[in-house]
């Protein structure tokens, strides 16, 4: 297989492979909502919400410069992986120090007793093993071995999580047990493979992802705390049964996010290829089709959102309904920031991105602080739109500061932004009349099939692509 063809099966299996890895959530969502009643249902969506910004914190994220390192590093990569992996354990540990001192006072701030802050940590300790493999897995353009742990991670979290929660009475706790403790198992494996393939411990390799990384805590807390501050102030400011209502809602947004979250790290490396090799030319010829394969998902996602509600909670979710348009337009918002944030990390200004997050982050908690007690819970939906809103123009504002103002074909990028905000009347609209939205539905997706066939011919353009 020439490098050509090994960039378009890396790209497509990683895509596939991270969106069977993420959608075990979603796949499990329409058994869960049904079994535990909603303040079940709510205290896990807490729980979750607690143990993703963690990762955020006490890992360092620095399974982040592995993007780069590969270019800095090349000839030892798998000692960088090794090196930076006990470097992440490390720090982990020293915070689960701290927690466990003073766990009285993390009992109250997390709104959750001791026996679940000791299974994060848990996991938390072991968590980066599987970041840092798939990282190192997609910067190669490898995908195989990416390909079989997710369907093994699928299976060993799906499963038990299912048996336990319809046999024990407490399914809040059954939930936590069956999803944490066999992922635990499952990352111990890879912990010690990367162990053995890099048998190293190297303090350069170490300063380097901490000066790469640090930056990224705040822009990666930023980004949590802008898509889950919702969930928190909902749950302080209207309670647990308001907090299960916006998260089916988020999590049809989640579908759509885990999809540009496959996508984008499947890109990214070849992004980093092309800029480095200074063919500046080949990204702005792929901006408009790839931005129109992603704008054409979330539409779909969009029309299908009442549909999608039923299957992930069923009737007594119906409330959710008129957050999901806003909070899929903010998906797209998220995938046109990622195209800048993508350039922003080549470049090193890993800096600005926290900045930028750090912002919209702001701006998000201070809205929702001022309208959710005065609206209620739904308005969380459009605060978080703003948040988005914000985030794109401050790093779209930068990247062009720093030099890069050809790189993208800005104006099909605006172009879809401003498509996916003013239609927002007319889909809510279409959610009352089942039969035209359908209509449309099916319109839309034969001429999607046209344009792609007869007129972008996106497949045949991508395997002109050469990485050298």
């Amino acid at each position: 297989m020439n490098i050509s063809n090994k960039v378009i099966s890396s790209g497509i299996w990683y895509t596939i492979s991270n969106f069977v890895l993420k959608g075990v959530v979603f796949i499990s969502i329409p058994i869960f909502s049904r079994i535990m009643s909603k303040e079940q249902f709510g205290s896990y969506s807490n729980y979750n919400t607690w143990l993703q910004l963690l990762i955020t914190i006490v890992s360092f994220n620095l399974y982040v410069s592995v993007n780069r390192a590969r270019l800095d590093f090349w000839k030892n990569l798998d000692e960088y992986c090794s090196s930076i992996l006990l470097l992440g354990t490390g720090i982990t540990l020293l915070f689960y120090i701290v927690v466990y001192f003073n766990i009285n006072t993390f009992k109250q701030l997390f709104s959750m007793d001791e026996f679940y802050i000791h299974t994060m940590f848990l996991y938390l300790l072991v968590q980066p093993a599987l970041e840092i493999f798939q990282v190192k897995q997609r910067v190669l353009y490898e995908y195989k071995a990416s390909v079989l742990l997710s369907f093994i991670s699928t299976l060993v979290t799906t499963i038990p999580s299912i048996l336990l929660v319809l046999l024990l009475e407490d399914k809040f706790k059954a939930r936590v047990i069956g999803y944490i403790f066999p992922f635990i198992v499952l990352n111990i494996f890879i912990y010690v493979y990367l162990l053995f393939k890099g048998k190293s411990f190297n303090f350069r390799y170490c300063k380097y992802a901490v000066l790469y990384s640090w930056p990224f805590i705040p822009h990666l807390l930023a980004t949590y705390i802008l898509s889950a501050s919702d969930r928190i102030m909902i749950t302080k400011f209207c309670g647990n049964q308001y907090t299960a209502l916006y998260t089916i809602a988020s999590n049809c947004m989640g579908i759509c996010t885990l999809f540009l979250s496959a996508l984008n790290n499947a890109v990214s490396p070849w992004i980093f290829d092309k800029i480095e090799n200074e063919d500046i030319k080949i990204i702005n010829d792929i901006t408009a089709p790839y931005c129109f394969i992603f704008f054409f998902i979330t539409q779909l996602a969009m029309l299908l959102a009442p549909e999608l509600l039923w299957i992930l909670g069923g009737t007594q979710y119906s409330g959710s309904k008129s957050m999901v348009v806003p909070l899929l337009t903010s998906v797209i918002l998220q995938f046109a920031y990622c195209l800048y944030v993508n350039v922003e990390q080549y470049s090193r200004k890993t800096w600005a991105i926290a900045l930028g997050t750090t912002i919209a982050a702001i701006i998000n908690v201070l809205l929702n602080y001022i309208l959710l007690p005065k609206y209620g819970y739904w308005i969380a939906s459009y605060t978080t739109l703003a948040g988005y809103v914000v985030l794109f123009f401050v790093h779209y504002i930068f990247v062009r500061i720093i030099g890069y103002k050809n790189l993208y074909n800005d104006k099909f990028v605006f172009l879809m932004i401003f498509a996916a905000v003013l239609e927002q009347p007319l889909i809510s609209f279409l959610y009352e009349h089942t039969f035209i939205r359908f209509i449309i539905l099916t319109m839309g997706f034969f001429t999607a099939v046209l344009i792609i066939m007869r007129k972008v011919n996106i497949l045949s353009g991508i395997k002109k692509f050469d990485i050298n």
